[in-house]
């Protein structure tokens, strides 16, 4: 847990708290977590919260891709995504 949140710049609560390492072309951060890489956003929800449920989607409220705030992130699948996309003006498709 002490790596991983070494490499998050924490703010207040409500802030968003930005990942500062390898992140990708999109924003998203990944982690070296269980012998794999996986995304920031993901390992942070599985810190605070613990397992994800099979299938499950992290998904940000603040709609800030490098956020790992825990408070910032919810649980979805494919079609809350692309509800919560739709609704924030950002579905493309």
């Amino acid at each position: 847990m002490d790596r991983f949140w070494s490499k998050v710049k924490k703010g207040a609560a409500d802030e968003c708290w930005p990942w500062l390492a390898c992140a990708d072309t999109d924003g998203y951060g990944w982690f070296g977590f269980r012998g794999r890489s996986d995304k920031a956003h993901r390992v942070s929800w599985i810190l605070a919260n613990g397992e994800l449920p099979a299938g499950a989607w992290v998904l940000h409220s603040c709609d800030n891709p490098p956020c790992v705030n825990p408070a910032h992130l919810f649980l979805g699948d494919n079609n809350v995504n692309c509800a919560d996309r739709k609704a924030k003006g950002r579905d493309t498709i």
